[in-house]
């Protein structure tokens, strides 16, 4: 970060490229060693205070308990990326379609990295789409934090909540459906299972890459209605209601056989 600031690199973007440096080494780490759960959520804890602090001279009014919340989203879009990539090209779609809308409505440093990273993933996409190569926990960990970062700076710049925060509502309603349903089934939080809707897409035979291709068109749905509904509690019902749709409609295809459903992720890499 000191070189990139020597040179005369923003702050924001070398803060944020640095970061997602730190927390992609941690998934390294994992990838490579396969870490106790409790010590990566505690890893990823620090580096979510290291983010919030190197964001918080450009939100000189928040407070600390909108800063705390601020952190633990850090957590969560790193984890909710990880728990999501886990086939071909969804991660890329995704993050594309999240990038452009930082750069819809953002300026400035939040529009150059939205622009790099959209670049990156699509270039990512390319191979990843033919299963040449893959994020593991390195790339998703770093992803997340980048597009948490995104978010930070949209609203340093003024941005409303409910704009800055939408591009992650699908992947935090899927998770969290996800989290239901296996608690519901018996099983517990960090258990392995194929409960997100990709996965349940997937298994009801649908191609990999007609699952990414699929979420990344919900989550543009849900973030057109945001920016052209001008009440912003309708546009977050209305959003909403597309992403549960959304997160419903395997089971309209093929409903899973209990028992069945519970089980290694093997889509997970």
């Amino acid at each position: 970060m000191a070189g990139l600031l020597a040179t005369g690199f923003p702050r924001d973007l070398a803060s944020s490229i640095a970061v997602a440096v730190l927390v992609g080494l941690l998934g390294l780490a994992d990838d490579r060693f396969g870490l106790e759960v409790r010590a990566r959520l505690l890893a990823q804890c620090v580096l979510a205070l290291l983010a919030v602090a190197l964001v918080r001279p450009q939100m000189p009014t928040m407070g600390l308990l909108a800063l705390l919340a601020l952190a633990l989203s850090w957590v969560a879009f790193v984890n909710a990326m990880n728990f999501m990539d886990g086939i071909n090209g969804i991660s890329a779609a995704m993050t594309i379609v999240v990038s452009l809308w930082f750069v819809l409505v953002g300026e400035g440093s939040l529009e150059t990295l939205a622009w790099a990273t959209a670049a990156s993933a699509f270039g990512f996409l390319l191979l990843n789409s033919r299963g040449k190569v893959f994020l593991g926990d390195v790339g998703s960990y770093a992803l997340g934090s980048l597009i948490w970062s995104m978010t930070a700076l949209a609203l340093a710049s003024g941005t409303d909540v409910v704009t800055s925060f939408a591009p992650m509502s699908l992947y935090g309603l899927e998770t969290a459906a996800a989290m239901l349903l296996l608690m519901r089934r018996g099983g517990r939080p960090g258990e392995p299972h194929r409960l997100h809707a990709y996965q349940r897409w997937v298994d009801s035979g649908l191609p990999h890459l007609g699952v990414a291709f699929l979420a990344a068109g919900v989550l543009s749905s849900m973030l057109l209605i945001v920016r052209w509904v001008s009440e912003s509690w309708i546009a977050v019902i209305l959003a909403i209601l597309v992403g549960l749709a959304y997160v419903a409609s395997p089971a309209v295809r093929k409903r899973p056989v209990d028992g069945d459903a519970v089980k290694n992720n093997s889509g997970k890499r």
